[in-house]
């Protein structure tokens, strides 16, 4: 203690004993005085000791416990994460080995070991420090094969969907292959017709079966133009019959049958497409009008 605090001390002690101002030179002062005032101020510091040194423990406590509920906390935080870390390890089957730790009887963490997660097994983990444990069921696998009835089951709706889906497949099919070989024969007659307005000449268009294919003649210069096969060979034309039509079309638009004159004295050809029980009839007016017809 500093030296003018023990002054001040001293100064305050007879009026702590009740005696008054102490002076040396008065005729008061006893030894016996001297000896009790002595006294008195050794207990007087030990009490103001004693009362700095408690409320430096206390200070000191309370940091303590401070620090303590902060590790406890943290500790908390640090084994749920483990936890959580554990049981996803071993609910969605990783290879990693499971990691855990255990914590008993404090709250400092103890060394890390590692088991290798067992099915069926439960695994257990530390609970807080207060020394209790929990138990953690291991997550098990829910992927199992197919029984014989759930194949059967599949196998019978896929044969149902199967039927279903067959005749409308076959349907399409005919009519796709009945439609662009109609398609294919009118083209070749329009697309003749306006060559021939064009180069002011005139053209044939001769069609041949059962072959199934075509071919387009210019008639002032007897050039031809290469055969043209009809898409579908299925189809059958005017029944299918060994025979040629002919379509003679002259550059004023008009269109007439074999001869290859115009104007010509015959009507153009009238054509029936057929496939698979569908029929298509193609007709060509005189003045060129192209015109399809399905029958069934």
């Amino acid at each position: 203690m500093p030296s003018h605090k023990i002054g001040r001390v001293l100064e305050t002690l007879p009026r702590f004993l009740g005696c008054g101002q102490m002076d040396a030179n008065s005729s008061t002062f006893r030894p016996v005085q001297m000896a009790m005032v002595l006294i008195a101020g050794q207990r007087y510091l030990q009490a103001i000791v004693a009362v700095g040194c408690a409320r430096d423990n206390r200070q000191v406590a309370e940091r303590r416990k401070s620090v303590t509920e902060m590790n406890s906390i943290s500790d908390h935080k640090c084994r749920t994460t483990r936890v959580k870390k554990a049981l996803w390890t071993v609910g969605f089957s990783s290879p990693q080995p499971l990691r855990h730790r255990a914590v008993t009887g404090s709250a400092q963490p103890s060394a890390i070991r590692s088991d290798p997660p067992q099915e069926g097994a439960i695994r257990r983990f530390a609970g807080s420090s207060r020394g209790y444990s929990t138990h953690y069921p291991v997550k098990q696998s829910n992927s199992h094969g197919f029984s014989l009835p759930e194949l059967l089951i599949t196998l019978l709706v896929a044969m149902i969907l199967t039927g279903i889906a067959i005749p409308a497949v076959n349907g399409a099919m005919t009519s796709m292959r009945l439609n662009s070989t109609v398609s294919t024969i009118t083209a070749a007659v329009s697309r003749t017709r306006y060559r021939a307005i064009m180069d002011s000449q005139p053209y044939t268009v001769v069609l041949t079966t059962p072959g199934n294919s075509y071919v387009v003649t210019n008639v002032t210069t007897n050039t031809a133009d290469a055969a043209v096969p009809l898409p579908s060979q299925g189809v059958a034309v005017n029944g299918g019959t060994n025979a040629t039509y002919t379509f003679t079309l002259c550059p004023n638009g008009t269109v007439y049958g074999a001869g290859g004159t115009c104007p010509g004295t015959t009507l153009p050809p009238a054509l029936s497409a057929t496939y698979q029980g569908r029929q298509t009839d193609i007709n060509v007016s005189s003045v060129g009008n192209v015109t399809t017809t399905i029958v069934h």
